[in-house]
């Protein structure tokens, strides 16, 4: 068994739309998961704004059956360190998905472990 800590994905602005953020790599020949340790939100911007995240299975979409965090609000300048990710595990095609209601107003950065068995 093989553990690497990654990057999911580096500090970027959430999107207006529905956005794959990080999709969990499918490996031949092995069995592969990864773990989500850390994941912030934050609002940079001067109004509030709402955040929506999903874990997806391979092969489905974004609906309301795989949501994780629905429409939180975020004030101004505040973080939100998105404690319902920590521990979630993505198997092989997996995918973690945002939508953010207004674009330039928040930013996200996840992070974790990626496992091979």
């Amino acid at each position: 068994m093989s553990t690497s800590r990654i990057t999911l994905f580096n500090s970027r602005y959430l999107s207006t739309v529905d956005t794959i953020q990080y999709t969990s790599p499918t490996v031949s020949g092995s069995s592969a998961r990864t773990v989500i340790d850390a994941c912030v939100v934050t609002n940079v911007d001067t109004t509030a704004a709402d955040f929506t995240i999903r874990l997806v299975n391979n092969g489905d979409t974004e609906s309301p059956s795989n949501t994780l965090i629905l429409e939180r609000r975020l004030e101004a300048g505040e973080s939100d360190n998105c404690l319902e990710l920590v521990g979630q595990v993505l198997l092989e095609g997996q995918y973690l998905s945002t939508i953010a209601s207004s674009s330039a107003s928040l930013t996200a950065r996840c992070s974790g472990r990626y496992i091979e068995i």
